[in-house]
């Protein structure tokens, strides 16, 4: 989808689920992969004040923390047309921000401090998975078979994907993303996980690069991003 002055957006939003299942059975009805879930809050990029949703109200502290962070950086830095560097640079400044705001607050070895780490080290076990289940569908998709070979195959794909994660489980238990699997599978639901959490390890690394510093690392970016249209500025 486009709109003006965002650009291509990668999903699309509304105030009523009415008007959701109405999208949704048009795009069912195009053969197309669909996938409709809740939205926790939304920014509206410094244009207006963002609303306090019942969804915040309902929030467990180290969430809403990080909801509001993620929030606050779409305000600070958002490249128009780039829904996935948006995204994935939030959820950066929203998990680093919130586990060093109650370590500064409560110290390190404060529940909501270990929660809040914890939730960081889930990020990067499941971008990982996410990435590597993406990248499999991705070689076949881009692979000679016929579409109808290709729908068939990709099933066996989305079925070893949620025997990996239950492994993954195992090791490290998801609560964050505990749900994975739970109702279907498709291109669409995997296209949504993308966009906020398959390049976690990337963001991470260039915070590493900045000596771990979110304000440098926001100033570089908007650096890099300015000739690609950024609307904002740090501040």
């Amino acid at each position: 989808w486009w709109f003006p002055f965002v650009g291509a957006m990668p999903y699309i939003g509304f105030f009523d689920k009415e008007g959701a299942d109405r999208k949704k059975a048009e795009l069912l009805e195009q053969d197309l992969d669909v996938f409709v879930s809740r939205a926790n809050a939304y920014s509206t990029l410094g244009w207006f004040n963002d609303p306090v949703t019942l969804n915040l109200l309902d929030a467990e502290p180290v969430e809403l923390a990080e909801i509001i962070l993620h929030e606050m950086t779409h305000t600070t830095l958002y490249v128009k047309g780039q829904g996935e560097f948006n995204e994935g640079i939030a959820m950066l400044v929203g998990l680093v921000g919130a586990a060093r705001f109650f370590e500064q607050t409560h110290g390190a070895a404060h529940p909501l401090t270990m929660e809040a780490k914890r939730a960081i080290e889930e990020e990067r076990r499941f971008s990982s998975f996410l990435d590597s289940t993406l990248s499999r569908l991705e070689e076949l998709y881009d692979s000679p078979l016929s579409y109808k070979e290709k729908v068939s195959r990709r099933e066996a794909v989305f079925s070893a994907a949620v025997g990996e994660f239950g492994r993954l489980q195992t090791e490290l238990p998801m609560h964050r993303f505990a749900r994975f699997g739970s109702s279907e599978i498709n291109n669409a639901y995997l296209t949504a996980l993308a966009v906020y959490h398959r390049s976690y390890p990337l963001f991470e690394s260039f915070l590493h690069s900045r000596g771990g510093s979110v304000k440098e690392t926001l100033d570089e970016l908007w650096r890099m991003s300015a000739d690609e249209g950024s609307m904002f500025s740090k501040v």
